[in-house]
C-alpha cells in the first residue's frame, strides 16, 4: 500500500456530470442491449427461451448501476468501467447466434470478459488500480488475453460448446480466421494453458483481495471480503467449466455451468454495487458518528479526537492552513508542521474549501475509500473554520466590550468630576456671593431700605441658582449612590419626582460603580418618563433584585403606549446602549390603558 495514486485536492463544490457523457453511455448501452436482443430473438427457440431472460437481466443490471452512477456524478470512474465491462458482456451473448460473424464477435468478447472482471475486481471500489500489486495483476490478465486468447481466433474454429450456445458441431465458422496461421498446430497445448492459467490469475487476485481485506480490516476490510470471495468463485467455475468442456462438453453439469459462467459478471456487478451502496451508509455512519462527538465550539485537538475515532485511525492528525495565517501548515496547537509526501505509513489528503485548507495525514488504508475520507475531512474543515471564526468574532466581541468598558469608565470619572467642580466649584462660588449680597443688604437696610430689598431679592435668585446647580450635580452623578448604594439613591430620586413612588430594593449588595451608574440612571429615566407621559399615573414602583444577574424594574399604572408607533426621543435608546455595553438587556411592555413597564438586567458574574 506504500505506493498509492496520489489524488489532487478534494474541493467542496458538486462535480457536475456532462450531460454528453450521460447521453453517449445511454445511447451505447441502448445500443448494445437493442442489437445484440434482436440477434437473440432469431437464435433457435430452445436457445432464445433460456438466453433472452439471462441477457435482459445481466444488462439491465450492469447498464442500471453504471448509468445511475454516471447521472448521480457519484464513482464514475468505476461506473465507467461496469458499463464498459457490461457491453463487452453483451456482446459475447452473440455466441448463441448462427451468424458467423455475431457468433465470431461474439467469442472474442467472452475472452475479454475475463479482462475485464479482472479489472471490476482489482479496481474496487474506487475503479483506479490503486497499488503495484492491483496493476501488475491486471497487466498479467492482459498479457495473457493478448497473447494466448485473442490471437488463437486467427487459428481456426473458436472452443465449443460455449458459454450461451450449446453447439458442438455444424457450429458458424470463424469469419477471423485465417486458415493458414502457424498457431494451428499448437492449439492442443495453448487452449489447456491459457484455461490453467486464467484459473491462476482469479487465484491470485483472490488472494491479494484477501490480502487487503486483512491489511485493512480495522478500516475497510469489511469492504474487501466479499470480492476476494467472488474472485475465488470466479477461479473455481473457471476451472470446473474448462473441465467439464474438455471431459463432457454435452453434458448437463456442463451447460449448468455455463450459465453459472454467463451470470458470474452481472453477479459481480451487483456485489459490487451493494457494496458501494454499503460504502455510502457507512459514510453516512462515520459523520454522524462525527457530527455526535463534536460540538458547535470543538477545539482543533477535540475535532481530530472525534474524527480519529469516527474514523478508526488513532494516528490520523490534521494541520490546517487559513487565510491570513503566514506560518502555512499548522497542527492543532498552531505549531508550524511542514507538509510531508505520502509514505509507506501515512497518506496526505487535502482538503479546501476556497482559501481554507485542511490536510489529513491518515492511514493509507482509507484512501481506497475516497468518499469516506473526503466527506469526513469536509466535516472537519467546516467544523475548524467554524472555530476559527468563532474564535475571531469573540475576540472581537471582547475587543468590544473592552472598549464600551472603557467608554463607561471615562464617562464615569468624568461625571464625578464634573460632579465635584459644581460642588467645589460654581456652588461654593454662588454660596460666597450669597453671603455677600446678605453683608451688603444688612448696610443699606438702614440708609436705603428699598435696595437693601432690592439685594434680598437677589439673595432668593441666588438661592434658586444654588438649587439648580446642586440638582445637576445630582443628575449627573448623586454622591449619594457613591456613598451609600442603590437603594438609598433611588430613594432619592423617588422623593424628588411628582408621582409616589415606591422602591423595594433589600438585600442588595455594593457593585462596580458602572453597573451601580447603569441601573440608577436606568431606573432614573422610566422614573421622569413616567412623570413626563404618563398622566393619570397614581403611583410607580421601583424593584431591584439579584439572583445570577442584577435585574431592575420600573412599573406604572398610567396611560401607556402603543410600543407599534414610533418612539421619540433618545432616552430609552441610550438606556439600551448602555446596558448593552455591559452585557445586560432591557425589556420595555406597554399598552394603551395598561400602564408601562421598563425593566431589564446586567450580569454581575
Amino acid at each position: 500500500m506504500s505506493d498509492i495514486a496520489p489524488y489532487p485536492a478534494a474541493e467542496l463544490t458538486p462535480t457536475a456530470v456532462p450531460v454528453s457523457e450521460l447521453s453517449i453511455w445511454s445511447t451505447a448501452s441502448l445500443a448494445t442491449v437493442t442489437g445484440v436482443g434482436w440477434a437473440l430473438l432469431n437464435t433457435p427457440s430452445s436457445t432464445r427461451m433460456m438466453a433472452f431472460p439471462i441477457f435482459v437481466l445481466g444488462a439491465g443490471a450492469m447498464f442500471g448501476l453504471g448509468l445511475t452512477d454516471i447521472a448521480r456524478g457519484r464513482d464514475r470512474h468505476f461506473a465507467r468501467s461496469l458499463l464498459v465491462a457490461g457491453v463487452l458482456w453483451s456482446l459475447s451473448a452473440l455466441t448463441a447466434s448462427s451468424a458467423p460473424a455475431a457468433n465470431s464477435v461474439g467469442h472474442v468478447s467472452q475472452w475479454c470478459i475475463e479482462l475485464a472482471i479482472a479489472y471490476l475486481l482489482l479496481s474496487y471500489p474506487s475503479g483506479r488500480l490503486a497499488d503495484r500489486t492491483a496493476r501488475a495483476l491486471f497487466g498479467l490478465g492482459a498479457w495473457l488475453v493478448g497473447l494466448l486468447f485473442l490471437p488463437t481466433a486467427l487459428a481456426g474454429q473458436f472452443p465449443n460448446p460455449s458459454a450461451w450456445s450449446r453447439c458442438t458441431s455444424a457450429c458458424p465458422h470463424n469469419v477471423f480466421s485465417t486458415g493458414h496461421s502457424p498457431l494451428t498446430v499448437a492449439l492442443g497445448v495453448i487452449v489447456p494453458l491459457r484455461s490453467a492459467l486464467a484459473v491462476a490469475l482469479f487465484a491470485a487476485i483472490a488472494v491479494a483481495l484477501m490480502r487487503r481485506a486483512r491489511r485493512a480490516e480495522r478500516l475497510l476490510g469489511h469492504l474487501y471480503v466479499p470480492i476476494a470471495t467472488c474472485a475465488a468463485a470466479q477461479s473455481l467455475i473457471l476451472a470446473v467449466y474448462f473441465l467439464l468442456r474438455a471431459a463432457a462438453p454435452d453434458s448437463d453439469a456442463t451447460r449448468m455451468l455455463s450459465w453459472i459462467f454467463v451470470l458470474s459478471l452481472p453477479a459481480i456487478g451487483v456485489v459490487c454495487g451493494t457494496g458501494r451502496l454499503y460504502r455510502r451508509m457507512r459514510t453516512a455512519t462515520v459523520l454522524e458518528r462525527v457530527a455526535r462527538s463534536l460540538k458547535g465550539s470543538s477545539t482543533a485537538a477535540q475535532v481530530r479526537v472525534g474524527l480519529a475515532d469516527a474514523l478508526q485511525d488513532p494516528s490520523l492528525r490534521i494541520l490546517h492552513s487559513f487565510p491570513g495565517d503566514s506560518r502555512g501548515w499548522v497542527d492543532e496547537a498552531g505549531t508550524p508542521v511542514p507538509l510531508t509526501r505520502n509514505g509507506a505509513d501515512r497518506r496526505v489528503t487535502q482538503i479546501s474549501s476556497g482559501s481554507w485548507r485542511i490536510a489529513l495525514l491518515h492511514d493509507p488504508v482509507l484512501a481506497e475509500d475516497r468518499s469516506l475520507i473526503d466527506s469526513a475531512g469536509a466535516y472537519a474543515l467546516a467544523a475548524l473554520e467554524n472555530q476559527c471564526l468563532a474564535d475571531e468574532l469573540h475576540a472581537s466581541l471582547r475587543a468590544l466590550a473592552a472598549a464600551r468598558a472603557g467608554r463607561l469608565t471615562t464617562e464615569q470619572e468624568t461625571r464625578e468630576k464634573i460632579e465635584r467642580d459644581l460642588h467645589d466649584g460654581a456652588q461654593q462660588r454662588l454660596l460666597a456671593l450669597r453671603l455677600k449680597l446678605g453683608l451688603v443688604a444688612t448696610r443699606l437696610a438702614g440708609r436705603d431700605p428699598a435696595g437693601a430689598e432690592s439685594i434680598r431679592d437677589l439673595e432668593n435668585d441666588v438661592d434658586a441658582t444654588i438649587d439648580e446647580v446642586r440638582s445637576l450635580a445630582r443628575g449627573i452623578y448623586p454622591p449619594l449612590l457613591a456613598r451609600t448604594g442603590l437603594r438609598d439613591a433611588l430613594r432619592a430620586a423617588g422623593y424628588g419626582t411628582s408621582i409616589p413612588t415606591t422602591v423595594h430594593a433589600e438585600g442588595l449588595n455594593r457593585y462596580e460603580a458602572e453597573i451601580e451608574t447603569a441601573v440608577y440612571f436606568s431606573c432614573s429615566e422610566a422614573l421622569q418618563n413616567a412623570a413626563k407621559h404618563a398622566r393619570t399615573a397614581t403611583g410607580v414602583t421601583i424593584s431591584v433584585w439579584q439572583d445570577v444577574d442584577l435585574h431592575f424594574e420600573v412599573r406604572d399604572d398610567g396611560a401607556g403606549f402603543d410600543q407599534r408607533s414610533p418612539s421619540s426621543g433618545t432616552g430609552l435608546g441610550n438606556l439600551r446602549d448602555r446596558l448593552n455595553t455591559l452585557g445586560g438587556t432591557i425589556i420595555i411592555q406597554s399598552a394603551p390603558g395598561q400602564g408601562t413597564v421598563v425593566g431589564g438586567s446586567i450580569p454581575i458574574a
